[in-house]
């Protein structure tokens, strides 16, 4: 937490989303209905605590200084949902746990390159559907205890066009999250998975390659968790955690190559 003082009372901010607590949400949707200087113009004072007029009155400095101290107050990535269900009609969807440890393979590879169309849309049009989509791929309606498997993308493009009624806080809490998801992937297995081995033979390669599901389709070859259907329906992290296993055998075996080789 983080603490200033107003009018000889000491008060406590928080010091990231996690800490917020039940005003998150309000915050975030004054962020995504606004303009972004309005939008947190006007979270600041709310998270403050601030009326209207005590906000005014405020000297610019002060102000200057709320912002820079609670820079995370914006759309930064999250890497736990700040509400992780809504309704849309009769139907509740719920959202992925925190790092997407619930996660299905093929959600993944489907929410990340709907990712990346929205980092670099086409056109706005491109950007808002790729959005949507996302939020589709992850907000899931429940089957018994756990959130519905992902069965294929007919479905996610069908949820996407029911979830344009939603206000736009819906899917900037999608991209916030998905931001975070993929720190917590690079941060837990970016060392084997999207780094290259030192020993690595740097000419390129003319195989062709289509990213995650290129890499599923080797896991289903390896057979350890089935078919590729079998794959793609399969937690992502405990692919990943297979894959991180198998390159650092494979380095291993690259490094005491290596050492022999120096020994002749």
């Amino acid at each position: 937490m983080l603490a200033f003082t107003y009018r000889d009372n000491l008060r406590s901010l928080p010091a990231g989303w996690d800490q917020v607590g039940p005003a998150s949400w309000y915050l975030l949707r004054l962020l995504a209905r606004q303009p972004p200087g309005k939008g947190r113009a006007e979270a600041l004072r709310e998270l403050v605590g601030l009326s209207q007029r005590e906000w005014e009155r405020l000297h610019p400095e002060d102000v200057e200084a709320f912002s820079a101290g609670l820079k995370w107050l914006n759309t930064t990535p999250i890497r736990k949902p700040i509400r992780n269900s809504f309704r849309v009609g009769l139907r509740r969807y719920y959202l992925p746990d925190e790092d997407f440890l619930d996660g299905q393979a093929m959600a993944y590879a489907l929410a990340d390159g709907y990712f990346e169309e929205v980092v670099k849309p086409e056109n706005n049009q491109a950007a808002t559907t790729a959005s949507l989509r996302l939020l589709a791929t992850i907000a899931r309606p429940r089957k018994g205890l756990s959130r519905a498997p992902l069965g294929s993308v007919e479905e996610v493009e069908a949820r996407a066009e029911r979830f344009r009624k939603l206000p736009p806080e819906y899917v900037v809490h999608a991209l916030m999250y998905w931001a975070g998801v993929k720190m917590a992937i690079s941060e837990a297995y970016g060392t084997m998975l999207f780094e290259p081995s030192p020993l690595d033979d740097p000419t390129p390669n003319n195989i062709p390659n289509y990213g995650w599901w290129s890499i599923f389709q080797d896991v289903a070859e390896g057979g350890v968790f089935g078919n590729l259907q079998a794959v793609e329906r399969a937690n992502f992290h405990e692919v990943c955690q297979w894959l991180a296993r198998k390159e650092a055998i494979r380095r291993h075996n690259q490094l005491e190559a290596e050492k022999h080789k120096h020994k002749r």
